[in-house]
């Protein structure tokens, strides 16, 4: 059916078209919207073209307009049919007969698509006027159908418009820029007699070796590891895209992706980084633990000539006996260390080389504390499974309070108590069921019991002792009172150590000094009886910690090598004259010693030694004080440089069985010096000058009076020349 209308009308619009009828063409006396030549289509013919479009189109916008997209679909859409198709294709538009619009995308078409972009566009077609910029404003639709003009002259297929992605699109372009490269350079040859061989005869020589190059490297990958791998992916063109990097040399997408992380980073042909595997633990977390483990509270050296591991090249290292079960060090470090995230499996892992176990090969363990040692026998003996800190909370009001650990508070618990605190961890474990009546108990009480004890008369012995339970839960009550103030000891002198080394100002230091054992001089191929008459030597090494020029604490290590055998004090006074001098010349700010070791009555803590301390700053120029540790406690670096020394001199006497023996103290002294170059200072001392030294002594010697009781205090300070005062802890 025609209608006589303006030009505007010849576009369906909303008011003009019904939504449940038919789009039907609209004729009008303009001829932009039908020729005269073409004939007005039938209304029957119509009707069954539209309906058939209706029924295979899409049912929702196409939106052919540039630059828009919509982000839903809308369905409130019209199908338009040929002749509204031709008008939109003629403003600009991409459009055909079924395609459906929305009234936005309509109302938006009857405007020509030129003139709209040279609208939106105008100020930047202003700024930036030049040649060919009318054609870059032309439509879209008006593009592809000069390029695929171009393209069918070329005998190329034609512009795909198909729907693609844009790495798609980048992809369809290169290709078809190779074709028509391809295509246009053998018609120009033609077009000028040219043979096209020799046009690219320089460009196929170098493409040809480029690709013997990558087939090279491409032929290499398949032989090597995984990083060489990525190593030599490095080197694939960075125009080739994963997929075709991938495909070419064969590999997963995986280590090309790795390969231009790497060359992104480091360039090509760049070594590759191994990723760790599993939980990456920090490096300041293994030192941590290292630390921990290496704490004199923990382990200690051990001071034997064997004792020792090897570790790296060349580099050994003294062991140390670990003192504590790994699952008792464990909870230690946790407690210390709340934040650290470590578990009990990595723990032990990082546990160093040269901390060995009990029980280990060379763990044979003697000088242990006597006071522990028979509490943990009778522990065992009652199948106890417990320690002396597990039992301490249990003992004492406050595990921190100084009067509850010395035993002199009112409040804690009495021997009968602590009898009754045993009996009750009995209970469970003898009698099987913790509700046992009290007749049961008390039988068991009364049962016989067989247990070990260390017992020193004239020499010590381990003696097997055969009592009642109860009477054995008595000793065990009477051990515990006595154990606790040692304990306590032992672990503030402990403490002590580590507190003034770590707070060393410049006029202070500490030295450590203990007696090794004495080393017995060898030879190789020795007669039957040099075993029966063998050359003793003194050592006693002396470690000095300091803090140095650049605020960080320092140790200096003094060996003192000697044939005198009697370990006196007079021996011990000629090792503090030579630490003194060396401390005036060499820390020159230094004003106070504070020296520290164990309590061996004939060496270090007797009368004439107090004296000494009292008169250290008349006789050596610096003030003194003496700590001394808790009895058998009194382990430090001292053994471990003892038994290093050892060990270097029995190996190197092995190896000379005819000349140069290391036989007496001054072949000890000249070794040490020559071969054992370990941040140590040698000194040795004759026994000729110290018996003159003691002749000396022994005519000035004045009447001492010793004080009863300085067994019991560890910490000695000097008032005057003849006066002293001292701590417990």
């Amino acid at each position: 059916m025609a209608s006589t209308s303006s030009c505007q009308d010849a576009v369906p619009n909303e008011d003009s078209v019904d939504a449940n009828q038919e789009v039907m063409a609209s004729t009008s006396t303009c001829q932009d919207a039908v020729p005269n030549d073409e004939p007005a289509p039938e209304r029957e013919t119509i009707n069954e073209n539209t309906k058939n479009l209706k029924k295979d189109s899409r049912k929702w916008c196409c939106c052919p307009i540039p630059n828009k997209s919509h982000f839903k679909k809308i369905y409130s859409v019209r199908i338009i049919q040929e002749t509204a198709a031709l008008k939109f294709r003629e403003n600009g538009y991409n459009v055909k007969a079924g395609d459906a619009l929305c009234s936005s995308c309509r109302s938006e078409m009857s405007t020509p698509l030129q003139a709209q972009s040279c609208e939106d566009s105008s100020q930047s077609s202003q700024s930036q006027p030049g040649p060919g910029s009318q054609g870059l404003n032309l439509s879209p639709v008006v593009l592809q159908e000069e390029c695929s003009g171009i393209l069918q002259s070329l005998d190329l297929p034609p512009v795909e418009t198909g729907a693609r992605t844009e790495s798609a699109k980048i992809t369809y372009l290169k290709r078809k820029l190779a074709d028509v490269q391809d295509k246009f350079g053998k018609k120009l040859c033609l077009a000028l007699n040219v043979n096209p061989s020799k046009v690219n005869e320089g460009e196929s020589v170098e493409e040809e070796d480029l690709m013997f190059l990558m087939s090279a490297v491409k032929d290499k990958i398949k032989s090597v590891n995984s990083l060489t791998k990525i190593k030599l992916l490095t080197l694939c063109p960075p125009s080739w895209n994963i997929s075709e990097s991938a495909r070419f040399f064969g590999v997963g997408r995986y280590f090309i992706k790795r390969a231009i992380e790497l060359r992104e980073e480091k360039g090509i042909l760049a070594d590759p980084t191994r990723k760790p595997r599993g939980w990456f633990i920090p490096e300041a977390t293994r030192q941590l633990v290292t630390d921990f483990y290496c704490q004199d509270d923990n382990s200690r050296v051990m001071p034997g000539r064997k004792d020792y591991v090897s570790v790296g090249k060349n580099e050994h290292v003294q062991k140390r006996l670990v003192l504590f079960n790994l699952n008792e060090l464990f909870s230690l470090f946790k407690k210390q260390n709340p934040d650290v995230k470590i578990g009990f499996h990595v723990f032990c892992s990082l546990r160093p080389k040269w901390c060995v176990l009990a029980g280990a090969s060379g763990t044979h363990n003697v000088c242990v504390c006597t006071y522990h040692q028979n509490l943990k026998l009778k522990l065992y003996a009652l199948k106890l499974q417990l320690d002396i800190n597990d039992l301490l909370p249990k003992l004492v009001c406050n595990t921190q309070r100084r009067e509850c650990m010395l035993g002199v508070c009112n409040k804690c618990p009495s021997i009968d108590t602590i009898c009754k605190i045993i009996e009750n961890e009995l209970r469970p474990i003898w009698i099987h069921i913790e509700d046992g009546t009290e007749e049961e108990l008390n039988d068991f009480m009364e049962e016989y019991i067989e247990y070990s004890e260390w017992v020193s008369v004239d020499r010590s012995d381990l003696v097997s002792r055969t009592t009642t339970v109860r009477d054995l839960v008595q000793e065990l009550a009477l051990s515990l009172r006595k154990v606790i103030p040692h304990h306590y000891t032992a672990r503030q002198q402990s403490a002590y150590l580590n507190y003034i080394k770590e707070n060393l100002d410049g006029t202070r230091v500490v030295a450590l000094m203990d007696f090794g054992m004495n080393y017995q001089c060898i030879r190789q191929d020795a007669s039957q009886g040099e075993h029966w008459n063998k050359t003793q030597v003194t050592l006693h090494p002396v470690v000095v910690y300091y803090k140095d020029s650049t605020g960080l604490v320092s140790h200096q290590t003094h060996v003192f090598i000697s044939d005198d055998l009697k370990h006196d004090v007079t021996l011990v006074r000629e090792f503090q004259k030579i630490i003194s001098n060396w401390l005036k010349e060499t820390l020159p700010l230094v004003t106070e010693v504070i020296y520290m070791t164990d309590g061996c009555a004939a060496q270090y803590r007797n009368s004439h030694s107090f004296l000494n301390l009292c008169r250290h700053k008349k006789m050596f120029g610096l003030d003194a004080s003496w700590a001394f540790f808790a009895t058998s406690h009194g382990k430090s670096p001292c053994d471990g440089v003892t038994g290093t020394i050892k060990r270097l001199a029995y190996k190197a006497s092995l190896q000379r069985p005819y000349d140069r023996q290391i036989i007496g103290s001054e072949k000890v002294f000249k070794f040490c010096q020559e071969e054992v170059k370990e941040n140590m200072l040698y000194y040795h001392i004759s026994k000729t000058s110290v018996d003159l030294e003691r002749e000396k002594l022994a005519g000035k010697r004045e009447t001492i009076l010793t004080i009863p009781g300085t067994r019991s205090y560890h910490h000695f300070i000097p008032l005057s020349g003849e006066q002293y005062y001292y701590i417990s802890v």
